[in-house]
């Protein structure tokens, strides 16, 4: 599912529903990026490291990997957040 921001052009949330725990899925980002663009695709969870993804959109789907990341640590609490697999990622997609 791609949702598009509606008020900052090129940008857009990815989420992924990855059922079968594949590696890495095909995903289609022609609702948000023109044939020429470039971009790069971050985890929500790793916002401030290096894109997983980065290029030159050619029109066709992009490969995005489906990783576990640990979450970032939830503010005023004890103890860590409970750990994700990859069934379920969002990722941030930025024109560049």
């Amino acid at each position: 599912m791609i949702r598009v921001n509606r008020y900052e052009p090129g940008r857009a949330f990815i989420t992924c529903w990855n059922w079968s725990g594949a590696k890495g899925l095909n995903v289609d980002l022609s609702p948000v990026l023109k044939t020429g663009d470039r971009f790069e695709i971050r985890h929500v969870f790793g916002l401030f490291g290096a894109p997983l993804v980065s290029g030159v959109y050619t029109g066709r789907p992009i490969r995005i990997p489906q990783p576990v990341m640990s979450p970032p640590a939830p503010l005023g609490f004890n103890q860590p957040a409970p750990m994700p697999d990859n069934r379920f990622n969002v990722f941030l997609l930025q024109k560049r």
